[in-house]
């Protein structure tokens, strides 16, 4: 067969005045082309005014002058085996195998798109309801004004489907009937008829965003998408759920969450503006002391007494974020352990979403928290050393109580900002 349309298409591709008929092809008379056609088994009828045609009917298999037309009569009766007649690079289809320019290409769907599309456009004629059972997916089917009419009770109703008897120019780089099948196989007898209830209002509701006249396209080239939403839907049916009051009361969750965290950063952001302050104030009452040794000593006392107690506010702080990172953590987990993101997994990346917002939120808090902690002092032991030296003390014992500060900070550190985030 692929021979045979590759002889006919040579013979006639490069004939001036080339016309296609919907019955049949015009060409003017040539002997030539007369007898190659014969030759391959095709019979020419003389015409008057020195014409000849080619009886498309009577073909082996089913030609078309472009793409255009083939998805405009695709629908009609005739040979499984095909031609578009391109003047460039003819389509072929030939037991199942599409070749562009004679050549076999696997990545050309034009063609088992469009039969795929009839295929599908049949199947859902067939689920029309004719003996008045208590479900059905096709509520009405006209075939006089060519449109298909499905109803329930979901929030969108009722949606009407028009369509041509031929089939709509789809992308031919995409294979869809992997979709066709995952939705004929929804209506096998063993699958549960509430599944289809779902199937169909996932239909009626993709459908109403589009016009009645690009309804049916825009479904076929998007059935997985259907079937997937129609299937999340049934899982939170079937675990007694709701999506959309799940991720309200996770954004409830959060919302909370994130006021917490903005406490802490509100009550940080107090102690960081107070730091320079503070500082100021100590050097200020240093440079008014510095000739008092008694009031010298009062003010390492006054300054003990004060890192003591931020010290003891910033653990509070630290602990704190702590304890929201373990009870968010709780929370998510047991939200995503649930059954339904077990068989639904695409559902999670909006609630992981969330949660890496948080983390990120609460992490940028815990390093302010520490780096507080350090300035804070490191600011102090620098005042101490200031104060020592301002006592006369030798530099050498400064350098000494300086180091043996740093290794108390090292350890009031590890005492107080000892938990560790999970």
């Amino acid at each position: 067969m692929l021979e045979l349309q590759r002889q006919f298409y040579s013979l006639i591709r490069s004939v001036p005045g080339l016309e296609f008929n919907p019955d049949e092809i015009k060409i003017p008379f040539s002997v030539a082309v007369s007898e190659g056609l014969k030759d391959i088994g095709i019979t020419t009828t003389l015409l008057y005014g020195n014409l000849m045609s080619i009886d498309r009917y009577s073909l082996p298999f089913r030609i078309f002058k472009n793409p255009d037309e083939f998805f405009l009569r695709v629908s009609n009766p005739g040979p499984a085996d095909l031609m578009i007649f391109n003047p460039d690079k003819p389509i072929s289809y030939i037991a199942g195998i599409t070749y562009i320019g004679f050549q076999e290409d696997p990545k050309c769907y034009l063609v088992t798109n469009a039969l795929a599309f009839i295929g599908f456009l049949q199947f859902l004629k067939e689920q029309v309801n004719y003996n008045d059972d208590t479900f059905y997916f096709i509520d009405y089917y006209d075939k006089v004004q060519t449109k298909i009419v499905l109803t329930s009770l979901s929030d969108k109703g009722r949606v009407i489907i028009k369509y041509d008897e031929g089939c709509p120019a789809l992308n031919p780089s995409v294979d869809y009937r992997p979709g066709l099948e995952k939705f004929m196989k929804c209506f096998n007898p063993d699958n549960k008829e509430h599944f289809l209830k779902f199937l169909k209002n996932s239909m009626i509701e993709f459908a109403s965003v589009y016009h009645s006249l690009d309804r049916i396209g825009k479904i076929f080239s998007s059935l997985e998408t259907i079937i997937e939403k129609a299937k999340v839907n049934f899982e939170v049916y079937l675990n007694n759920l709701s999506i959309d009051k799940f991720k309200k009361n996770y954004e409830e969750v959060r919302s909370r969450y994130f006021e917490e965290l903005s406490k802490i950063l509100s009550d940080l952001t107090q102690k960081i503006l107070g730091l320079p302050v503070g500082i100021a104030a100590s050097l200020f009452a240093l440079e008014n002391v510095k000739n008092n040794p008694v009031f010298l000593c009062a003010l390492i006392l006054l300054l003990l007494l004060t890192a003591g107690y931020v010290n003891i506010l910033l653990r509070i702080n630290f602990t704190d974020l702590i304890n929201l990172s373990k009870a968010f953590r709780e929370e998510y987990d047991f939200l995503v352990s649930d059954k339904f993101f077990l068989k639904c997994p695409d559902q999670v990346p909006f609630f992981e979403d969330i949660q890496k917002r948080f983390f990120r939120r609460l992490r940028f808090l815990l390093r302010i928290t520490d780096t507080y902690f350090l300035i804070l002092n490191i600011a102090n032991i620098l005042l101490f050393c200031y104060i020592f030296y301002l006592l006369k003390m030798p530099f050498m014992a400064i350098v000494i109580i300086a180091l043996a500060l740093l290794l108390i900070l090292s350890l009031v550190r590890i005492f107080l900002l000892d938990e560790k985030e999970e």
